[in-house]
Order: C-alpha cells, then structure tokens, then sequence
C-alpha cells in the first residue's frame, strides 16, 4: 500500500465521527459544552408585606388606632383594625408589639414566613379586665416571692387517677371519691372557658404522677394540721391534687371533712390558677364557704388566660418558641 493510498484510508474512517461531533455540539447550540453558562438573572424579593387585623379578646370587634412597631416598623389600624408593613425577609423571627392607650400592650412572635395575622388584645377601657387581679389569680403577685409567674395552664383535656387508698394504705371513703369527681367534672371547664371537660376520670390504687396529661388525686393519712389540700399549678406532667380528709375541724362542712369548695379550689390550682384577694372567690384566701362556685371575675379572667399560650408574660408578652414552667405546688 502507497503512503497516499494510506492517508486516504485513515481520512475516510475518521470522518462519520467528525460529523457525529459537530451534530452533538449543534445541538446544545454551538457551545463548547465545557464552558459553563452563566445563570440568568433573577429579582429576588427584599422586602415582604405583613397584612393583620386587630381585635379584642372577646367578641373579636375591631379596633383601630393600635401603633404596630414590626421591627422597628411602625403602622396603625385603620377603623377596622387593620394594618400593612413591610419587613425586610432576612433575620429571625419577628417581634411586634402593639400599643395603644384602650389594651394591654401585646408583644407577639412572628416567623418570616408569616404573611397575614389577626391579633387579638386586651381591652383595658370597658370594666371587664382588671389587670391587678388577673397579676394575682394568673401571675401569682399576692403570694409570689419570686416576681410575676408566666401563664401555666394546660393545653389538653386533663385526665384524673383518683386513688381509693389513702397514703397510709387504708381505703377511703366512697363518698369523698364521689366528692371528688362530682366537683373535678363541675370545675374544669369554668375555668378553661369551656375549652376543656374531663377527658378521662379512673380510680385505683396506682397513680399517674409520671404520666404526661394526668392529675392524680390523693388523700392524705391521719389529721393534717393547718392542711386542708394541696396541688401542682398547671402541671401537665404528671400533676396531683392533695386532700386531708381525716381533719375534724377546720376543712369540712355538711357532714363531711372535705368541702366542696375545696375540691373546686385545688382543681382551680391544678388548672393553672392562685390565690386571690377577694374572700367571694373561691381561689380566695379566707373563703370558708361550703358550696362556692368559680365568681364571674375569676371565669372572666381565667379566659383569658387560657387565650395566651403557656409562658406569656406580664403585661401580655407570648414568648419567642415553645417553653416549659418549672413545677410549683401550693399548700391551702
């Protein structure tokens, strides 16, 4: 074979793949296909707008001229409460504290992806709240050695274990169990405003105190002196209502060494609420009452209470994430 007759053979097989080549980069329009393309450029969004309303607590009317500070942002409501500002979308979550001189000012947490919200306040200016009492029966501000307490309050349907032995091991009159779970069913929901009943009541010889969403009910064996009951504030972990049902005098009436006021006073514990100052209340100190019934004032406020989600802080501050109260316990 001649040297020209070679070459001619060699071009003659490389061509079909030259045209394969230039087939393949055609199609991806002619570039080299390791050269990167620049991306397109996109108008990527800076700013967001946050649409709300603001409402009283109850009845949910609308009320304008509440200042809204978003960040430092401020807006106000219009006559039918509502409002727009626009916030940068960088950053955590969102603080915004409402002010306005007829509500409690209201600091709510917000995540960056939040768009539209109904802010729900106080109203101070028609009689019905009374932010001293609510600091007393909610924040604990008559007895508390340690500053205003936070919201504790269940965020369940309470179960109950009540116990048919005493703590020494001797069984209890049926008529104090009897006692107990008439009242237990008859409080709850006065002072949940109605949001909760009894999810379950059981009776044993065992107990709940380590059972998430349980109160346990015991009775205390022999006289207690200066004890008539005692319970966990709000304490959805594992809580427990006290009774000494074996005093003579001093915690009984209509027979019995227990009152119903009392059952209905430690439930009110259980539930998340303290003592007050007002004697007709039964969360009142010195209300020796047989038959008392959760006032108005204390169903009122206790609605409230249970409006704000668990840790809120005085004046009316919902806290920035999910937090857990420490346990507290007060003996009557």
């Amino acid at each position: 074979m001649t040297g020209e007759h070679a070459a001619r053979k060699i071009r003659t097989h490389l061509w079909p793949l030259a045209v394969g080549i230039v087939a393949w980069t055609a199609g991806c329009g002619g570039s080299d296909p390791s050269t990167p393309t620049a991306p397109s450029a996109t108008n990527t969004p800076t700013t967001v707008t946050l649409s709300g309303q603001v409402v009283s607590l109850n009845g949910e009317a609308p009320i304008g001229g509440v200042a809204v500070d978003a960040d430092g942002v401020m807006a106000t409501s219009d006559p039918q409460g509502l409002f727009n500002v626009t916030l940068p979308v960088v950053g955590p979550a969102g603080r915004v504290t409402l002010t306005a001189p007829q509500i409690l000012t209201r600091t709510v947490f917000l995540t960056r992806s939040t768009r539209t919200v109904k802010f729900d306040v106080i109203r101070t200016d028609d009689g019905a709240f009374d932010a001293g009492y609510f600091r007393e029966f909610v924040r604990n501000e008559l007895e508390s050695t340690a500053g205003l307490q936070p919201v504790r309050r269940w965020t369940r349907a309470p179960s109950f274990y009540i116990k048919t032995i005493d703590e020494a091991g001797a069984v209890v009159d049926p008529q104090y169990l009897s006692l107990a779970e008439s009242d237990i069913r008859l409080s709850v929901p006065l002072y949940t405003a109605g949001r909760f009943d009894v999810a379950a009541i059981e009776y044993g010889v065992d107990t709940r105190e380590t059972t998430t969403g349980w109160i346990t009910v015991k009775w205390l064996a022999g006289p207690q002196e200066g004890i008539c009951g005692r319970a966990h504030i709000g304490r959805e972990l594992g809580g427990t209502i006290e009774f000494s049902y074996q005093n003579r005098t001093g915690c009984g009436c209509d027979g019995l060494n227990i009152r119903h006021k009392t059952v209905r006073h430690e439930v009110g514990h259980a539930m998340g609420f303290w003592h007050t100052s007002r004697i007709d209340d039964v969360m009142g100190n010195g209300n020796f009452s047989c038959f008392a019934m959760p006032s108005s004032r204390e169903r009122f406020h206790a609605s409230i209470a249970y409006s704000r989600p668990v840790g809120n802080t005085d004046p009316d501050i919902d806290p920035s994430s999910t937090i857990r109260v420490g346990a507290a316990i007060v003996t009557d």
